[in-house]
């Protein structure tokens, strides 16, 4: 008695009857209690009460009347009280849990992105709703199995090698691209793992969880863009700035591996004339062809970009002073070679001038060998077009 009322057996019978202890929404269920045993019927519930230190208290009321053999008479009563303060706090806690984690798993099986939990061995142990439906199967099949059961090969090794380094107490944050056919081939996701620890101290892994997001849409576009910036819009040729880029690292390549190179500027000749004569929509499909003929007259490993208007200009890798002049005779001769009709009106001739500059110990950086070449090429259209000139040695 006084372990659950903080009061004496003879201070609690002085108050007569502890229902005086009750807190006042409880003392309703006392008397229906106490209406039950008058009734010879049994009762166990439970009710609140106030501790002499003013603390809360569940106790469980278990009683019953022996009116004895007969079973008449007044009878005597038999009850017990039992503290269950700490079972009725814990199973409230345990509700809010239990709450707690449906709304959890509901606010994940909501999100857009793929999260899941794996064992120690890489089996997944979770999967919300988008990583159900990625995978085409329920949450019990889910249950046990790895990435081999969802993707080919190539990509389910890929994942286990990321896998691992998680386990082994790492952070992954990385780009993985699905490849070699099967689920999601092509698809580019953002994945980001971390451990589990069974022993967070002793910093022993148990397992990992991840979220996969679904970014190939964003990568197309960013390619696409990506695209669009390093590419002429007219001929499909790299863009002058792109150009440039490419051509500086390659020749910082040369620096540190020396090799011949070459770079060649070429100028259409009477560019102008074409677009005064048949307008600038047939003077673009004019540039669009020539393009095309000097992309058919290059190697693959020969990178050629608009400057601008009628002006363009190749780089031409591992290639000494004879061999690029070969090359630029030919492109030159395969652009005279070209007849462009339009409209049924006489056919287009074209005509180049090239100015080629061979990369040498001068040439600090891509403005000294552009200079050059544009030398040249100014040389060339001096001396009548249609012609190349090498430029002097750097």
């Amino acid at each position: 008695v006084e372990r659950v009322f903080g009061l004496s057996s003879k201070a609690l019978m002085d108050l007569g009857c502890w229902k005086t202890l009750l807190v006042d929404e409880d003392r309703p269920l006392f008397e229906r209690h106490i209406t039950r045993l008058v009734q010879g019927q049994s009762s166990d519930l439970i009710l609140r009460a106030r501790h002499r230190d003013g603390s809360l208290r569940h106790l469980r009321s278990c009683a019953v009347v022996d009116r004895g053999e007969a079973g008449r008479g007044a009878g005597r009563l038999y009850g017990a009280l039992q503290d269950v303060s700490e079972s009725v706090r814990a199973e409230a806690v345990l509700r809010e849990t239990l709450a707690e984690a449906q709304r959890f798993r509901v606010a994940l099986d909501h999100a857009p992105s793929y999260i899941y939990i794996k064992d120690g061995q890489g089996r997944y142990v979770y999967g919300n709703r988008a990583t159900l439906g990625l995978f085409g199967c329920s949450a019990e099949a889910l249950v046990g199995r790895d990435d081999r059961s969802f993707f080919a090969p190539e990509t389910a090794a890929r994942i286990r090698a990321i896998d691992k380094r998680v386990l082994a107490g790492e952070t992954a944050r990385e780009e993985l691209e699905v490849r070699g056919g099967g689920l999601a081939d092509g698809r580019v996701f953002w994945q980001e793992k971390a451990p589990i620890y069974a022993d967070t101290a002793r910093r022993v892994v148990w397992g990992l969880c991840g979220v996969s997001t679904d970014i190939t849409a964003r990568k197309r576009l960013e390619r696409a863009l990506e695209l669009q910036a390093n590419t002429d819009s007219l001929t499909g040729l790299d863009s002058r700035a792109h150009f440039l880029d490419v051509a500086g690292k390659e020749l910082a390549r040369l620096r540190r591996h020396p090799a011949p190179m070459a770079l060649v500027m070429l100028d259409f000749d009477h560019f102008k004339r074409v677009n005064d004569r048949y307008g600038h929509e047939v003077g673009d499909r004019v540039l669009v062809a020539f393009a095309r003929v000097c992309r058919q007259n290059l190697r693959e490993i020969d990178l050629m970009g608009r400057l601008g208007g009628e002006e363009f200009e190749v780089l031409l890798p591992d290639t000494g002073g004879a061999q690029a002049r070969e090359v630029v005779e030919r492109l030159l001769g395969a652009v005279a070679a070209v007849e462009l009709r339009v409209d049924g009106r006489p056919p287009i001739r074209m005509t180049a001038s090239a100015g080629l500059a061979i990369c040498g110990e001068g040439d600090g950086n891509m403005d000294a060998l552009l200079n050059r070449a544009d030398a040249a090429l100014y040389e060339a259209k001096r001396l009548g077009r249609n012609r190349l000139v090498v430029a002097a040695g750097a």
